[in-house]
């Protein structure tokens, strides 16, 4: 049925170096597909780390703002207080309406000034606005402003003067 006279030792040893050959390639297609997944996997750890790190610079951020937002709220209760204690201590009589003016205008520009640092709720903003706006109704209240304006951002006395009913 089959002859195999014609079959050498060298063509025994080239069949046996072409199944090598078959086996290793092969071995290698496995290993370059094991590799193609190993750097699938290690993309996609990238990407979940490169999330958390964004979300880790987020939360940072969220938490410097909030540091420096209870700072600043500090500073301004810590200013009000010494203030009112000199305006009691020193400040004669008459002049105390005065005083106490510049306390509530250094209020509103403190918490105008927050605002940029803390995102507000809508209406506490409103709130506030508000105030300012009533308090500006009154002449000697607004005098007061004009006098202490410059002491305070150029953007507070921007604001002022938009705030409806305030011109």
């Amino acid at each position: 049925m089959f002859r195999f006279d014609p079959i050498s030792t060298s063509n025994i040893i080239s069949i046996v170096q072409l199944v090598a050959v078959i086996g290793g390639f092969y071995f290698s297609w496995n290993s370059l597909n094991a590799t193609h997944t190993q750097i699938g996997l290690a993309s996609q750890s990238l990407n979940i780390a490169v999330t958390n790190l964004n979300t880790a610079s987020d939360n940072l951020k969220l938490a410097t703002d909030n540091a420096k937002a209870q700072l600043y709220n500090q500073m301004l209760m810590q200013g009000r207080e010494l203030q009112l204690k000199f305006m009691d201590l020193l400040v004669p009589e008459p002049e105390k309406a005065k005083f106490f003016m510049a306390i509530i205008i250094a209020y509103y520009a403190g918490c105008f000034e927050l605002r940029r640092v803390l995102s507000l709720p809508e209406y506490t903003a409103r709130l506030l606005d508000n105030d300012i706006k009533e308090s500006m109704r009154d002449n000697a209240f607004r005098e007061r402003f004009d006098e202490l304006r410059n002491l305070h951002s150029k953007d507070f006395g921007k604001h002022v003067d938009e705030l409806r009913g305030v011109a």
